[in-house]
């Protein structure tokens, strides 16, 4: 005889799969701290670099050594969250310099490269006056700081890697821009007076998604594919004009066509011309700023997706697109600031389209090209290139001075004269470069006329488009400057407003591993915050359909909902359904709990949902699932029979699985045992 314990496993419904693409994700695996300083200094080297940072080592194991200055650095990290100026204390002055321009020009957690360095260093004031680069990168190596690392395998060339930095939150020292930024006092005269109110981002986008919940988003046709474009490996994955492609296949008879040979990169919104005029008439927002916020929301997975592949990188033309009703659900439970750090997030980390170089295109025309031999850099691969982009634009922004009108042409000078390559993190330009509109000219990236056509351009556009949506800079314009240029809504000045520094604290926030209670994230600015709405009451429509808005503190309540209901084709509208009532009774909901759950939001249920609950109930199946049963299982068909009539057995049965195998309640168990012993049976508990 042998009784068998037997407890209900839990269960997690899985998340929703996304369908929209994602910018490849460009984090590397940061190296382990001990194990590098391991491998890195011996014991030697380990004292000399606890001299350089005055870390006290205790005893004389190499293994104790590497454990404290492991400990002391990730200390110095850590404190990074409110001073990233600890990581450079005690740094001679051009060591600090280089390492703020590291970590301005490039992301902490890629790998560097070596030529990057080289140019930095080049272009830093004063470098190589009183050593060369190879002695301050050694002097940064026996700090711990860098590293050389094979871990990265991309373009030719020799990296190096920072130490571990997620501790710091991402909040690294950086450039200050303050010289070359700054506005002049004639400047500063004409647009003092100038209060344009700061963009509120999650108003607008709030406005977008009602929109896109009411009618729905159409997907502009794609562009018509080369004949061969299944074949050829260099159109497979890409949208791609068949006549441009053509003419390359075409432009060496008998032989393939050069590797080297550009390709144009369309550059357009997945939005049609209809779809923006439509949104511009339902939210009042610029068709441009509704193409930036359908491609946070496509990202974000709140609208459903056409067929997006890599073999067919175009969703199915023309096609109609409706919200994602659950995930608009999910989002509108969520707090201000989540939604908001969700959506920063996004348009920094994930959101593939080209939105500044489409904005630039406007006003400083360009074509985009990549290279017909690059097969290893797909879309996605050139979507993380724009996220680079602007997460270093970003960088850019923590080091201007606050409160103060930026003259941008001065910036832009001063941009070029710092990393005129910033656009290419991932790939080199022979991979993908901006060319004259024809495609037949190459812009230098070297020469500043022909940088500010380009990469100007495009971070021009991040900042008076993307930047300003969001609230973080407030943007000016001129009209004389307009003339003088030659375009219209020329960015002439702007200031990083209170919302940019909300960013910064929100991510290093976080980036801790519990943001509940112990790192929450810090309240949005009001000029960020959207304005108040009425959440509408949760209210019964009849004895089976309720509508129930969503809002912050409902989350739980919507979460309920859609285990006891179907959602309708309504917005945030269910219908109590048989169906819906087996599977709320399968997850152990009772007919009290229902009742409660209504009262609580100030909407009781009608007696006729409840009696509908309690019938079904009463009937629901007569095999049930419980939480926790036991399993007895006998030796012969013979036995079961025996203890029916000699134990309380037939009263703890709630089903019997075999001749041999019942299951019993698991209350009644010790009771058993105890009477099987008694009348001289020997079970077995399992």
């Amino acid at each position: 005889m042998i009784v068998t314990r037997a407890h209900s496993l839990p269960q997690t419904s899985p998340e929703s799969a996304g369908f929209w693409p994602r910018a490849t994700p460009f984090r590397a695996q940061s190296p382990a701290l001990r194990e590098t300083l391991e491998a890195e200094f011996n014991i030697a080297q380990m004292r000399a670099l606890a001299r350089l940072w005055d870390i006290p080592l205790k005893g004389a194991s190499r293994n104790g050594f590497v454990e404290q200055v492991a400990q002391a650095l990730g200390e110095r990290v850590a404190r990074m969250r409110s001073e990233p100026e600890a990581l450079l204390e005690g740094l001679p002055a051009d060591q600090a310099e280089l390492a703020r321009r590291l970590l301005t020009a490039r992301d902490h957690e890629l790998p560097v490269p070596r030529t990057l360095i080289s140019n930095l260093w080049s272009r830093q004031a004063g470098s190589g006056a009183d050593r060369s680069l190879s002695e301050t990168l050694d002097a940064l190596r026996r700090r711990a700081l860098i590293f050389p690392t094979n871990r990265y395998t991309g373009y030719r060339d020799v990296y190096y890697q920072w130490l571990p930095l997620a501790a710091s939150g991402g909040n690294v020292p950086v450039i200050s821009w303050a010289i070359a930024s700054a506005t002049s006092a004639n400047d500063l005269s004409t647009i003092a007076n100038r209060q344009s109110p700061i963009a509120n981002f999650l108003d607008a986008f709030e406005m977008f998604l009602d929109a896109v919940i009411s009618t729905g988003i159409q997907i502009r046709p794609a562009l018509a594919r080369h004949t061969q474009a299944g074949s050829i490996a260099w159109l497979k994955r890409w949208e791609h004009n068949k006549d441009e492609a053509q003419r390359l296949l075409n432009s060496r008879p008998g032989w393939a066509p050069d590797p080297r040979s550009g390709i144009g990169v369309p550059v357009a919104s997945w939005l049609s011309p209809d779809a923006r005029a439509m949104l511009e008439n339902q939210t009042g927002l610029p068709g441009a700023e509704c193409a930036f916020l359908f491609a946070i929301a496509a990202v974000l997975q709140l609208i459903e997706a056409p067929n997006v592949s890599g073999d067919a990188p175009a969703p199915e033309a023309g096609r109609r697109v409706r919200a994602r009703m659950d995930a608009i659900e999910a989002w509108y439970a969520l707090s201000h600031e989540q939604r908001f750090l969700r959506a920063w997030r996004a348009w920094q980390e994930s959101v593939p389209d080209a939105i500044e170089a489409e904005l630039a295109m406007r006003h400083a025309p360009f074509k985009l090209m990549r290279a017909i031999g690059a097969r290893e850099m797909g879309p996605l691969d050139l979507g993380a290139e724009w996220c680079a982009l602007r997460r270093y634009l970003f960088r850019v922004l923590r080091g201007l001075p606050r409160q103060q009108w930026i003259d941008w042409p001065a910036l832009r000078r001063a941009l070029f004269d710092f990393h005129p390559d910033c656009a290419w993190t991932f790939m080199p330009p022979d991979h993908w470069w901006f060319a004259s509109p024809d495609g037949l000219i190459r812009l230098q990236h070297s020469r500043y006329d022909e940088w500010m056509r380009s990469i100007g351009a495009v971070l021009a556009a991040a900042l008076h488009g993307p930047l300003q949506w969001f609230g973080l800079i407030e943007a000016e314009e001129m009209a004389a400057d307009c003339v003088r240029n030659g375009a219209e809504n020329a960015l002439v000045a702007f200031r990083v407003t209170d919302v940019a520094d909300w960013v910064m604290q929100a991510q290093i926030a976080a980036s801790a591993s519990d943001l509940s209670a112990a790192h929450p994230l810090p309240p949005l600015p009001a000029a960020a915050r959207p304005q108040p709405r009425t959440t509408a009451p949760v209210m019964w429509l009849d004895a089976a359909t309720w509508h129930l808005p969503p809002a912050p503190e409902r989350a739980g309540f919507i979460a309920f909902a859609r285990k006891i209901g179907e959602p309708t084709e309504a917005p945030f509208t269910y219908r109590l359904t048989p169906a819906s009532i087996q599977a709320a009774l399968r997850e152990g909901i009772t007919v009290e709990q229902v009742a409660a759950q209504f009262e609580q939001f100030g909407a009781p249920a009608p007696e006729a949902a409840l009696h509908q609950f309690r019938s079904i109930a009463e009937r629901y199946g007569r095999a049930r699932v419980y939480e926790s049963l036991a399993v007895l299982q006998l030796s012969d068909d013979y036995a079961l029979p025996e203890l029916l009539a000699n134990t309380t057995l037939a009263q703890a049965i709630v089903c019997q699985i075999s001749p041999r195998a019942v299951v019993i309640r698991p209350e009644n168990l010790d009771e058993l045992v105890r009477e099987f012993v008694e009348r001289g049976y020997t079970p077995t508990v399992m």
